[in-house]
């Protein structure tokens, strides 16, 4: 217990984790690559040996500490978690399993850069960002309520775009040839979520004021109130 949580034990899983990220990029473009998507072979062997240190590391972690207060602690589910994606897919490579080709496993393999988020727990030099990471994690409730209750309002906005901006650009389109050759923008508040990526889009990324709500604006000012 006391060799797991020494400083020198910690900073190296650490720097080992900051490594085993980098590996995944060049992993992830050798495979976007035109060469046949397969990485070279020192990647595989090198993100093979970072698998097994992960290995060795949960498996003394699982040995000093109860059962009980293990299944309890969320980075070792993690640990396990990836560590069973990555030896299922070398269990599918040596099957002969095309790792590029298996569209779930390529995208769980991404899943070891979870780990980064124990470099904050095991170096102690980033108190600032445990902090961070403390305080994000307490208000993520709160955050997927939020954007809940934002997707609702939009909603709302957005079936009052179909019923009364949607009419408009089409007249705009017909009157005054304005919106000629755009079928994005005549289609913009053809739909409930079509309206609401225009909303999303204008109100709350501020993109494309100009294509279409200006216009409308300019044209009819109470559309003002929805933009």
């Amino acid at each position: 217990h006391l060799f797991l949580r020494n400083p020198l034990v910690r900073n190296g899983m650490g720097i080992l984790t900051l490594v085993d990220a980098v590996l995944t990029c060049v992993d992830i473009d050798a495979r976007a690559g035109g060469t046949g998507g397969d990485p070279p072979i020192w990647l595989t062997v090198a993100s093979n040996c970072c698998l097994s240190m992960y290995s060795i590391e949960f498996l003394m972690w699982v040995w000093v500490l109860p059962l009980r207060r293990a299944l309890r602690d969320k980075f070792l589910m993690i640990d396990l978690f990836i560590i069973t994606i990555g030896y299922v897919e070398l269990i599918l490579l040596a099957a002969g399993w095309n790792v590029g080709t298996f569209g779930f496993l390529r995208v769980l393999r991404i899943v070891r850069i979870m780990r980064l988020l124990k470099v904050f727990r095991k170096i102690p030099y980033l108190k600032e960002l445990q902090k961070l990471v403390n305080m994000t994690s307490t208000c993520m409730k709160t955050l997927g309520w939020s954007f809940i209750f934002c997707f609702v309002i939009m909603t709302i906005w957005a079936m009052l775009m179909v019923e009364f901006v949607h009419p408009l650009i089409l007249e705009l389109h017909e009157s005054e040839d304005l919106f000629a050759g755009d079928e994005q923008i005549l289609r913009a508040a053809s739909t409930v979520m079509h309206a609401n990526l225009l909303l999303f889009k204008t109100v709350i990324a501020g993109d494309s004021w100009g294509r279409i709500a200006v216009p409308l604006i300019e044209a009819y000012p109470a559309t003002g109130i929805i933009f």
